[in-house]
């Protein structure tokens, strides 16, 4: 048996991200999932969302040049989210299923977002490519150690590099975030039928 959620704290957390009025419902109603429910992986989906959004931004007390690392902890969330939402139970496949969250579960505005703030030059490649590279970036940091090439936009684009890959950036760490986050909500309430 589950132990019992207060679902409060989960409810602040994506009433940070999300600005549905009836975040508060779905999440008491996510958080009610037991195993063996049919939304049992919504329950699973909102669990992953805070804890590892809060490991990713905990990345600021390891190390400085921590974007990367910041990075790895979002994609495995996107991961882990399209593993539960196509209730994928096999092992591997890490990359067919960020491609998967970006592309398949993200609205058309949350692609073209995404598409536009990572280009070669000024021209978008294609959700695919976009989100292709992020995930060259955290296999830079989980199979290299490299967490120190990656950066996010601040104030200004850049220019960054993973794998063989360079791109202009202008994706901010708070904007993936709540992409992300949103994206997460949203398969949470088609799991639960809403």
């Amino acid at each position: 048996m589950l132990m019992k959620l207060d679902p409060d704290e989960w409810i602040e957390f994506f009433s940070e991200y999300v600005t549905d009025e009836d975040v508060a419902n779905v999440i008491t109603l996510a958080s009610a999932q037991e195993d063996g429910d049919a939304g049992f992986s919504a329950r699973r989906m909102m669990l992953q969302a805070k804890r590892l959004v809060e490991i990713s931004k905990a990345q600021n007390d390891v190390t400085i040049n921590n974007d990367a690392l910041k990075l790895m902890f979002l994609l495995m969330l996107a991961e882990n989210c399209a593993k539960f939402f196509y209730e994928f139970e096999g092992n591997g496949q890490s990359k067919a299923h960020v491609i998967k969250f970006f592309n398949d579960m993200a609205t058309e505005e949350q692609r073209n977002f995404l598409n536009g703030s990572i280009t070669v030059g000024i021209t978008p490649q294609g959700i695919e490519f976009a989100s292709k590279f992020l995930y060259l970036v955290r296999c830079d940091v989980a199979h290299e150690g490299l967490y120190y090439n990656f950066n996010f936009c601040e104030d200004i684009p850049l220019i960054t590099s993973a794998g063989d890959l360079c791109c202009h950036i202008t994706l901010k760490y708070q904007d993936l975030t709540n992409l992300v986050v949103n994206i997460v909500y949203n398969a949470i309430k088609s799991k639960l039928g809403i």
